[in-house]
């Protein structure tokens, strides 16, 4: 990137705040009895913790780094529909299924459903999503 050059991300704040997506993982991590992420390697939310894009920022020479919290929430019908949405965007999520039985990913699919229903409401499904939005100039 050329000095003056600018760069943006997007990137999913903490586990604690997407639950759309940190409940399906941590229901498919204990079924195919997964050891949490180990710190430093990339994830869905390795970026999310406070400062963390910022830093990454800083180390790779960047500067005048601006990052916001923005509210993102997934908009669905149903949770049917957001496990449906999962299973068809989200290849990590099949890759980490990949070592168990037929039936066990039957389960962790169902459990999820499940999970996901306490999202549904009048509005129909509304996961919670909070996205981070840096930039910064080389």
């Amino acid at each position: 990137m050329r000095d003056g050059g600018f760069i943006s991300a997007i990137v999913y704040s903490t586990p604690q705040r997407n639950g759309f997506l940190s409940i399906p993982v941590s229901i498919i991590r204990r079924i195919a009895k997964l050891p949490p992420p180990a710190p430093g390697l990339p994830g869905p939310f390795s970026l999310g913790a406070a400062g963390a894009l910022e830093d990454a920022y800083e180390k790779a020479g960047f500067k005048e780094i601006r990052v916001e919290a923005i509210d993102a929430p997934l908009r669905l019908r149903s949770a049917p529909e957001c496990v449906r949405f999962e299973r068809e965007s989200f290849g990590a999520l099949h890759a980490m299924l990949a070592n168990v039985s037929q039936a066990e990913r039957d389960r962790a699919w169902a459990e999820i459903e499940a999970e996901l229903q306490q999202f549904e409401g009048p509005d129909g499904f509304v996961g919670p999503c909070e996205l981070l939005i840096g930039a910064a100039r080389k």
